[in-house]
This record gives structure tokens, sequence and C-alpha cells, in this order.
């Protein structure tokens, strides 16, 4: 709490200090302008009345006006100039030669030698 009391007692001292030496930190109010005497009125208009009404009658309205053209028409679509695309030609089927099953897959593998090296053999995973 004392902590509290030195720090806004330091707050107002500062702002006596700034306000002696810089004055006022609000300006002063302004003293408003007199305003201009309302302007004389010119007693003769610079334009003269028509004395005459409108010589031209307005147009009654047309109780059924002719239909308005479409606001919004359709543009007709534009002709493209590329060829329509075709098809490729079909490839011909060939029957292509089937290996005998044997080749494939051998019947007769011993498990334990698929893969196998023997002791002559160089391994990869030597180096």
């Amino acid at each position: 709490m004392k902590f509290l009391a030195a720090v806004l007692f330091a707050c107002v001292a500062v702002f006596a200090l700034l306000n002696n030496v810089y004055g006022s930190p609000v300006p002063e109010p302004v003293a408003e302008p007199v305003p201009e005497p309302a302007p004389v009125p010119v007693p003769e208009p610079v334009a003269a009345p028509n004395p005459e009404p409108n010589p031209v009658p307005v147009p009654e309205p047309n109780p059924n006006p002719a239909p308005e053209p479409n606001p919004n028409p359709v543009a007709e679509p534009v002709p493209n100039p590329l060829p329509p695309p075709q098809k490729p030609p079909k490839a011909p089927e060939v029957a292509l030669p089937r290996a005998p099953l044997d080749v494939i897959m051998p019947v007769n593998v011993d498990s334990r030698s698929v893969g196998a090296r023997t002791a002559d053999e160089e391994s990869p995973d030597k180096y």
C-alpha cells in the first residue's frame, strides 16, 4: 500500500512540475468569432419571371405502352473453329504367347535351397 501511495505521489509531483514548466496540457478555449451580418436582400430579382405559361403541353401517358425490347438478349453461341474431337483408333488385339506354368512356378523346389548360397560364392554383405 505504501508503494502505491509513493507511485501516486510521484505521478502528481511530475504533473505539477510539467504544468509549471510547460503550462496547462489543455489549450485555452478559443472565443467564438463574431458572426458576419446577414446579407442585404436585393430588391429586384435578376431573372424576370416568364409571364406566359409553358407553350408545350405535357403529353398524356399512353395507357397501352409498346413492350420494351428484351434488355438482356441471349447472344448467339460462337462457332468453334476446331473440328470436333475424334476417338483414337482402337489398337488390334494381339494374342501373346503364354509360358508354361512350370517355367513360371517350378514345381519341385526345396524351400531350404531357395536363395541359399554356397560357401565358395562371395557375399555382397562382406564389404
